[in-house]
């Protein structure tokens, strides 16, 4: 019997544990002075949230601008609800406007973050991955020493006074990534990087890889466009499909989506990343064509007027849409 009870608890401790994420809600706008994270009574800062998530979770942030330095948490993941165009992280000029945990890995997604000497600073065996983010005002967006790990995508890099990412020791994947304005994009020392779908422009360097004496410093990837952006590689160069193209934004330092006659558009190469046309854009983000909306005040009426004052006429238009997901208002 003891045996048997032995062998079960031996089994139980094999068996495989599901973690369940859970999701933790901050609201800037929330001024109700209840507050334990929940979608009813979210936190009014992202520190709370990230200071109550456990490894696994999401900390869903809701839009607003959210001011001061962030300690990230390991396995916690940041995502906005509405994109970085509405949702921002303010560093206000501190060291750093995120720290990251001891060898630990940091998710931000659909964030604008900005302001700060340095966005994230990586240290021994760390790794930060953006997504859908705008990456801008700042000395460096990744400040990384030994063996860190940088990945970015579907993001904008501008405004960057030294390096956009300082690597030491590690690796750097940049795939679909706008990076317009900055000192250096990328400066790899005895770092290993690559590169997909990627618009450098108006930049002193787009990347320079420097030492090789322990590491490889080659440079990897293909459908890159160079405007203004010189590249010095220390290593070797196993970039394929350049081109040196103007890119043609619609607005550059404020729209940086491709003009219809840009040469960005349908360049790159399938990522698995959502795309229009008969191929992806290089850059950050794909040309975008207004379609107009389709109008819809409900099913044909006819209305009897009996009265001087007239009839009254009920219009329904929630059946209205619009094809590229706009919000929609009615005005009859």
């Amino acid at each position: 019997m003891k045996l048997r009870a032995l062998l079960f608890f031996v089994f139980c401790l094999l068996l495989p544990v599901t973690a369940f994420a859970g999701t933790v809600y901050v609201d800037a706008g929330n001024t109700s002075g209840v507050e334990d994270g929940t979608i009813d009574h979210p936190f009014d800062t992202i520190q709370e949230g990230i200071n109550s998530a456990l490894s696994g979770d999401v900390v869903s942030t809701a839009p607003g601008i959210y001011y001061g330095m962030l300690g990230l948490k390991q396995g916690v993941r940041l995502i906005s609800q509405e994109g970085p165009e509405v949702t921002v992280i303010d560093g206000m000029w501190a060291e750093g406007a995120m720290q990251m945990p001891y060898r630990s890995s940091g998710y931000i997604e659909g964030f604008t973050v900005r302001n700060s000497y340095v966005l994230v600073r990586l240290g021994w065996g760390e790794s930060i991955e953006f997504d859908n983010c705008i990456l801008r005002d700042a000395s460096y967006v990744v400040f990384g020493k030994w063996f860190g790990q940088v990945k970015i995508t579907r993001s904008l890099i501008t405004n960057i006074y030294r390096y956009g990412v300082y690597l030491r020791y590690g690796m750097a994947s940049l795939k679909n990534v706008t990076i317009d304005n900055v000192n250096t994009g990328l400066y790899m020392n005895e770092a290993t990087s690559e590169y997909y779908n990627v618009s450098f422009s108006n930049s002193t360097v787009g990347i320079q890889t420097v030492g090789g004496r322990y590491f490889d410093i080659s440079i990897y990837g293909s459908n890159n466009n160079f405007w203004n952006s010189p590249i010095y590689i220390g290593g070797r160069n196993n970039l394929r499909n350049t081109t040196y193209a103007e890119p043609l934004y619609v607005n550059p330092g404020a729209d940086y989506h491709p003009q219809a006659e840009s040469p960005l558009r349908n360049a790159g190469i399938d990522l698995g990343l959502p795309y229009f046309g008969s191929a992806p854009d290089i850059g950050a983000y794909e040309y975008f064509e207004n379609r107009p909306p389709v109008a819809d005040a409900g099913v044909d009426q006819t209305v009897e007027v009996t009265t001087s004052a007239g009839a009254i006429v009920t219009l329904d238009g929630s059946g209205s849409s619009d094809p590229d997901g706009d919000i929609l208002t009615y005005t009859w």
